[in-house]
């Protein structure tokens, strides 16, 4: 005699996003399933698009003060530990303008920056000098730079807006100034720098031009039996390096790219050709 079949077990309730991402091999997870994360804090908006709310932000910097690990804010905020670490170190860097709001600084269109940094860069000596030295004379010529600094970063519009237009490639006229030879000349440190790079000194030589040199490539003219090098010490290029003229010129001491206004380089005007002839029909041609 056959067992009576055992009653139909009750449907399954149906897994969340969550979970069936933990059950789903890495190549059948559903690719929402990020964004469906709950946001524990945030601006109720969808969690990891578009920009940082001021709530975000907030949280980034109260939760990372207290010691919470950037993996922790990253999945209650929906986003990538990289993009939320990233952040994180932006907005808590004292060095950089704080970001969020605020208006684009879009330059005014009407005005054509090329010429008129060619025409600031006329006015200096043997027509060269840094951006600085460019803005000097744009404001001298009337124009009105901004002053605010751009997100995330030490430099204002105005310098960004005369800098991208020095170093602009479709700009050849402004040619960056290539390096003297520096093999064999004495200096005084300004200052050393310790950087993802390796370590590294701002050299000031008797023309009063500062330049950057890393540590390896100098040597104490003073006191030789010195390990280290620091402010102040009288060092000798043992090794020639490759770049461009560097001054200290802006502000914090940081070394500005020389440029030299070179009016042969500057690019031809590409001239429109003369539209085609526009042959009429037989209905305009009778209308004359």
């Amino acid at each position: 005699r056959r067992s009576p079949r055992p009653p139909p077990r009750p449907p399954r309730p149906p897994l969340s996003v969550i979970e069936t991402a933990k059950i789903l091999p890495t190549c059948h997870r559903p690719m929402s399933s990020k964004r469906k994360v709950k946001v524990l804090e945030g601006s109720g908006r969808k969690p990891g698009v578009g920009n940082y709310s001021e709530d975000e932000d907030a949280a980034i910097k109260r939760r990372r003060t207290g010691g919470e690990a950037w993996g922790s804010i990253a999945r209650s905020l929906g986003r990538s530990v990289n993009a939320v670490t990233n952040r994180g170190r932006q907005l808590m860097n004292p060095k950089l303008a704080p970001r969020g709001q605020g208006h684009a600084g879009v330059p005014d269109r009407s005005i054509n920056w090329v010429d008129e940094v060619a025409s600031a860069m006329q006015r200096l000596p043997n027509q060269q000098g840094t951006a600085y030295d460019v803005i000097a004379v744009l404001k001298e010529m009337g124009h009105v730079l901004e002053e605010s600094p751009v997100p995330g970063t030490w430099k204002t519009r105005g310098f960004s807006l005369v800098s991208n237009t020095l170093s602009n490639a479709r700009n050849p006229q402004f040619a960056a100034l290539q390096r003297p030879a520096r093999l064999g000349q004495s200096g005084t440190v300004v200052q050393v720098t310790h950087g993802g790079q390796g370590h590294k000194a701002s050299v000031r030589f008797q023309n009063g031009a500062v330049e950057l040199f890393r540590v390896s490539s100098l040597a104490l003219a003073a006191s030789p039996s010195a390990r280290q090098i620091a402010a102040g010490a009288s060092v000798t290029v043992t090794k020639e390096e490759g770049g461009v003229v560097k001054v200290e010129a802006g502000p914090r001491n940081k070394p500005c790219t020389v440029y030299k206004y070179r009016p042969e380089l500057t690019p031809v005007k590409a001239v429109k050709s003369p539209g085609t002839r526009k042959w009429l029909n037989a209905k305009e041609r009778k209308k004359g």
